[in-house]
């Protein structure tokens, strides 16, 4: 039977999750294995500079709990710095979580673990979801005319003080409770900045430069929240630990309660307009066919990297296939019957929506509000 279990994530002081923009400017010993000309291209771009994101991956979340699970069942081993697991446990971990990383288009394998969540923020007892991206807006259809030299209908967003959404504006990035309160992402991350000092790895003479890191720390009383289902309580119960996620070394005290996943489709119907919509609750691959079933789509684009990791040298990486998702908070509005083969577009990455991406709200039409 299956079992569900509430994580939540309280950072320990200020933390860093490594994006694109990171990987870019970050100490590439990757040069290394250039050409000349490509070997100083890339040596310029060891910049000094780099920025955290506000939200791990779900790739950084998921290798987390695979590994806390692991060490909660005394599977791993630290050595010669590294965590591994004997050869006579393999079978029992493999068990556990399952085997090999994460990939966009092999077959997955977690083990025990059956679905992860999307992150979300939560307020003492109180969680909150990432508004959708017309939050506050009306969309109008106002006619029909040419844009573009083609005949189509005119379409804009009112404010709800009757102006109109222009070019200076902003699409909603605020979060929302069950309740109907909301709050500004800004108000929750409060970034600051530290100087660091790094050794450029094509100097023989371990020179060294300086850099600053742009991390964030959440307001208090905040925290991250997700849900993980397992097949079994077999393996995990609740217990409190303290863990890593994200990049220099950021802690966390993470806590695991048995608790059933809040049923959000319902709780968040009050967002319905006199519109169907469909809104992400995470970050998600689709085709670009998609737009074509839309009337318009609001949204922002997020990048997906994975990256693999050199066991004998942890300084040195790869980059992998970079994958462009939708960012959080989009929202679909589909063409006259077409919502269903929205959904079923977003919902057939099955190795995305099991570890959390892909995770929609159906907005149907309801009365306006």
């Amino acid at each position: 039977m299956s079992v569900t279990y509430k994580i939540t994530l309280k950072p320990i002081d200020g933390f860093y999750f490594g994006g694109e923009d990171s990987f870019s400017s970050a100490p590439l010993n990757a040069v290394n294995n250039q050409d000349p000309k490509a070997k100083r291209y890339f040596q310029k771009r060891q910049g000094y500079f780099a920025k955290s994101e506000k939200f791990p991956q779900q790739t950084q979340l998921l290798g987390m709990l695979r590994k806390e699970l692991l060490r909660h069942n005394k599977k791993l081993l630290y050595f010669k710095n590294f965590l591994r697991v004997p050869k006579v446990w393999k079978e029992d971990a493999k068990c556990i979580v399952g085997i090999g990383k994460w990939s966009a288009s092999n077959n997955l394998d977690l083990g025990e673990m059956q679905q992860l969540s999307p992150l979300y923020l939560c307020y003492l007892e109180q969680m909150f979801i990432p508004t959708p991206k017309d939050y506050g807006l009306s969309m109008l259809k106002d006619g029909e005319g040419y844009i573009n030299g083609r005949a189509g209908s005119a379409i804009a967003f009112q404010k709800s003080n009757g102006n109109f959404f222009g070019a200076k504006d902003y699409l909603s990035s605020a979060y929302i409770s069950k309740s109907g309160d909301t709050i500004d992402i800004d108000e929750i991350f409060k970034a600051y900045t530290q100087i660091q000092t790094q050794i450029l790895c094509y100097k023989e003479d371990n020179t060294e430069q300086l850099y600053k890191v742009k991390k964030y720390r959440l307001k208090e009383g905040y925290s991250f929240v997700c849900y993980l289902t397992m097949s079994s309580d077999k393996y995990i119960d609740n217990f409190s630990t303290t863990v890593e996620l994200g990049g220099e070394r950021s802690s966390f005290e993470m806590m695991v309660t048995k608790q059933s996943e809040p049923n959000i489709k319902d709780e968040y119907k009050y967002l319905q307009t006199d519109k169907s919509r469909l809104v992400l609750l995470s970050d998600t691959y689709v085709d670009d066919t998609i737009f074509d079933k839309c009337d318009i789509v609001l949204s922002e684009k997020k990048i997906l990297r994975t990256f693999t990791i050199d066991m004998q040298n942890s300084n040195q990486f790869t980059k992998d296939t970079k994958i462009i998702l939708l960012g959080k908070g989009t929202v679909f509005y589909p063409r006259e019957g077409e919502g269903q083969a929205i959904k079923d577009m977003i919902e057939k990455y099955t190795n995305y929506t099991t570890i959390g991406y892909n995770q929609y709200l159906d907005l149907t039409q309801g009365e306006k509000r």
